[in-house]
């Protein structure tokens, strides 16, 4: 979608086009919020977070890389300052709390199931691993970056993502025997 015009009406401060804009990345935002964030309630403070900074800082979006990751990209920022806001998570997890969970060999499975239940199992997984998990997967940071966000290792940024691999795996296979 061309969103050229959206965004030169709203800075025009038409309310009408700005309420387009909303409206059009609603969807877009909230589903970014949700990955992040269990709770629909913080997923919803998130939104409104992203909102303000997005339509506050509207004048500043160059054009140099696509609209809608300039959006996700402040998107994530945000749920990632929720996460940092409202709780306690460590990269320093017992792994022996996992050891019962073999490595996989195929995330073919994931193909499998809808959008509704990926989330409902990237739920399940640790906050930790959840993180790495969607910005490498999903929203296409590189380990390098994670880490420099997360203040972690590149190398505890890909066990991270490895380990939750395991666990999706392991979760889709019990899923599979119901």
């Amino acid at each position: 979608m061309d969103y050229s015009e959206l965004i030169k009406r709203t800075l025009q401060n038409d309310k009408a086009s700005q309420f387009a804009l909303y409206k059009v990345l609603l969807p877009k935002v909230m589903g970014v919020c949700r990955r992040y964030l269990r709770e629909i309630q913080e997923a919803e403070d998130c939104v409104q977070e992203s909102f303000i900074k997005i339509f506050k800082n509207l004048a500043t979006y160059s054009g140099d890389s696509p609209f809608e990751a300039w959006i996700r990209k402040i998107t994530v920022n945000e749920a990632l300052v929720s996460i940092r806001k409202n709780k306690k998570f460590s990269f320093n997890e017992d792994i022996d709390l996992y050891n019962d969970i073999k490595p996989s060999e195929n995330m073919g499975v994931l193909a499998q199931i809808n959008h509704q239940e990926l989330l409902q199992l990237l739920y399940k997984l640790p906050e930790n691993k959840r993180l790495v998990f969607n910005m490498y997967t999903i929203e296409g940071y590189s380990h390098k970056e994670i880490s420099e966000i997360l203040g972690i290792t590149e190398g505890t940024s890909r066990s991270s993502l490895s380990r939750s691999k395991d666990i999706l795996t392991e979760l889709l296979t019990k899923m599979d025997q119901l």
